[in-house]
């Protein structure tokens, strides 16, 4: 984007509203951290929105964008700043509110249930099935197990034992199983020093100790890891309808019971396949792996630090389906998510959002976009 000789002359509100309009690979997770926090430079978008009208009515505004940031750049800084938010509000209307070509057929109702809120579990817990125990993470009980070296609200640390180590042939090594409610994330550091980010409503199961020649782990919802190298011995991520073989690196693993699991690899290799099949595909840095309607492995070339920002706390939404979106609000807020429009249904929108804030603040920010009314009743978020 256009500098300004003198950035002294705009506040930070002003220069991150203006961050917002640079290419996406640019904008980094700081830069959204606080973009998310500061609502002067969120409202500040909207203004840029109504800058200059028929600058957004042109048929190709991206082009238009290109074609100022061809031109010289003002000596003088206030007129400078003009038209730097004269362009910048044609960048910001298409990255933040623009509605794109449907994706996915409209559904065939009017009202659409997205998610249903749960009255279950509300804590995270550890849960070692062989006596029965359930642990709530919170506790200050200490540690329930030899092989844990520490226990936190938010984060779990097993005792480093080297596979292949000297533990008994008959040794009784437990299953343990971590649950995540919605509404929080966990952070896990396995035995042989693999470190797993839990995303929220998820689960993970696994030994309390590696002493085979894989090193087999079992998620349910969404999970980061970051796997310890180890040629010898393949760490694996199974779910119920895709199945990952690593020997070190990191990668995203989404795998919900109402959508198709999805891998997004980070670094290194991740060989890819369908559990009691003979289907496999390897991805690369930059791609990702989803199981289609069809039972076939698609893969595709994806900015995987869309799939990463949750660790920052964040909602980050990169051309995303309105249902889906509402969908993630719901799950992580818990709450029932009710859409009562096809057109919004249809919509693909770009959203950012501190995901630790209350609900109010989010159902705002949907708000401000201007594409929908949010409001809560009774409990349940209603979208129309």
């Amino acid at each position: 984007m256009v500098v300004m000789e003198n950035q002294d002359t705009i506040s930070q509100s002003e220069q991150r509203a203006l961050r917002m309009s640079e290419p996406e690979a640019d904008i980094s997770a700081a830069d959204l951290h606080e973009f998310a926090q500061d609502e002067e430079a969120q409202a500040l978008c909207r203004l840029l929105s109504e800058v200059d009208a028929t600058a957004l009515s042109v048929p190709n505004p991206e082009e238009e964008l290109a074609v100022f940031h061809r031109r010289h750049i003002y000596r003088k800084p206030l007129i400078a700043l003009t038209a730097l938010l004269t362009a910048a509000a044609i960048g910001l209307f298409v990255w933040l509110l623009r509605p794109t070509t449907a994706v996915e057929p409209q559904p065939a109702a009017s009202e659409i249930a997205l998610i249903k809120a749960t009255t279950g579990q509300k804590k995270a817990m550890l849960q070692i099935p062989a006596t029965h125990q359930d642990i709530p993470l919170y506790s200050n009980m200490g540690s329930p197990a030899a092989t844990i070296a520490s226990m936190t609200a938010r984060q779990l640390v097993y005792r480093p034992i080297p596979l292949g180590g000297s533990l008994p042939a008959d040794a009784d090594i437990a299953t343990h199983r971590v649950v995540i409610p919605r509404g929080e994330t966990y952070q896990l550091t396995l035995s042989d020093g693999t470190q797993v980010w839990l995303n929220t409503d998820s689960r993970i199961t696994y030994p309390e100790v590696f002493a085979k020649a894989e090193r087999i782990v079992y998620l349910e919802g969404e999970a980061y890891f970051k796997v310890a190298a180890d040629s010898q011995h393949p760490f694996i991520v199974r779910t119920q309808t895709m199945e990952t073989r690593v020997l070190g690196t990191e990668f995203n693993f989404r795998s919900y019971a109402d959508e198709p699991a999805q891998v997004a690899l980070v670094k290194g290799l991740v060989e890819v396949s369908l559990p009691g099949t003979s289907t496999k595909t390897s991805i690369h840095p930059g791609q990702s792996a989803a199981v289609g309607k069809s039972g076939k492995i698609h893969v595709n070339h994806v900015d995987v630090d869309a799939y990463t920002y949750w660790r920052e706390g964040l909602f980050y939404f990169d051309n995303c389906s309105l249902p889906y979106i509402l969908k993630e609000i719901g799950r992580w807020y818990n709450v029932d998510v009710e859409l009562r429009s096809k057109r919004l249904a249809a919509l693909n929108l770009h959203f950012v959002a501190d995901r630790h804030k209350p609900l109010a603040y989010t159902i705002r920010l949907l708000n401000q976009m201007e594409q929908m009314e949010a409001h809560l009743v009774g409990g349940r978020l209603i979208v129309e």
